[in-house]
């Protein structure tokens, strides 16, 4: 099974996502989605479970949930934006979903990609798929769960940006 795994988009599409994301069989969105265009525009590619962030508009908002716990091939997988979560780093996540009782927590909020585990349990921030911001530069990440393990990578997203499918169509 493969899903791809972006974050904070905050209303706009790189390009080369539709190709980073060829063949997924998912889309996991994990917050600061901005408009549900692009829920619309990533749905033309997998079928999407996403959560809402802290600069989702109200009527996004009132459609996501803020945390969202899914498995898939025997792992549990806990969703979230990670802005409820003070300092949204592992130690604190892993406080958060310990309930939850999680084997990997994809998180987004921070705009920086991070891999890493704690105490057994994966952390996996894709980093931020939408315009720059921080001196960031946009980046997904693709996760590849198999009957034997868990494969997480990040990926940078090359070329000009663009605000969705539909300006770049104009």
């Amino acid at each position: 099974m493969r899903i791809g795994v972006l974050s904070d988009t905050h209303g706009a599409l790189h390009p080369a996502i539709a190709t980073s994301f060829t063949g997924v069989d998912e889309i996991f969105h994990l917050g600061d989605v901005g408009t549900q265009r692009i829920l619309d525009e990533l749905e033309a590619i997998a079928p999407v479970t996403a959560v809402s962030g802290n600069m989702d508009p109200p009527g996004l908002v009132a459609h996501l949930p803020e945390s969202k716990v899914v498995t898939r091939a025997n792992r549990r997988i806990v969703l979230l934006h990670g802005h409820r979560v003070r300092a949204a780093e592992p130690v604190e996540l892993l406080r958060a979903t310990r309930p939850d009782r999680p084997d990997l927590v994809l998180f987004g909020h921070t705009h920086e990609p991070l891999l890493e585990e704690l105490e057994g349990v994966t952390f996996f921030n894709p980093g931020a798929a939408g315009k720059p911001r921080f001196r960031s530069r946009p980046t997904i990440g693709l996760l590849e769960i198999t009957l034997t393990g868990m494969r997480l990578e990040h990926r940078a997203l090359e070329g000009p940006f663009g605000s969705s499918v539909e300006e770049r169509r104009r």
